[in-house]
């Protein structure tokens, strides 16, 4: 365990829907880089990548999908290798 100088949560968090649960983290002095801690790049705001590329996504946590809390005994981690899709494939692919 560190201390944190300062803790940023995403300004639309919501303790009780749980969506937008990222934070930016301010250390209180640096950390080491290596197999248990790394840094990611956030892409610009206007920059997205376009449709039929892939990409890779991870998630960490104990939220479900809908931003129930789910109980798999502490934080877990998935990542994956996935497709970008656009609106419109997502709909006909989904049905919503």
């Amino acid at each position: 365990e560190r201390p944190l100088a300062q803790l940023l949560p995403h300004p639309r968090f919501h303790s009780v829907r749980r969506g937008h649960d990222l934070s930016l983290v301010r250390m209180t002095s640096p950390v080491t880089l290596g197999d248990s801690v790394g840094t990611i790049c956030l892409p610009l705001p206007h920059l997205r990548p376009p449709f039929g590329q892939s990409c890779w996504v991870t998630r960490w946590g104990n939220v479900g999908d809908n931003g129930e809390i789910r109980d798999f005994g502490g934080f877990w981690g998935v990542w994956g290798h996935l497709g970008i899709w656009g609106h419109l494939g997502c709909l006909g692919t989904l049905g919503k």
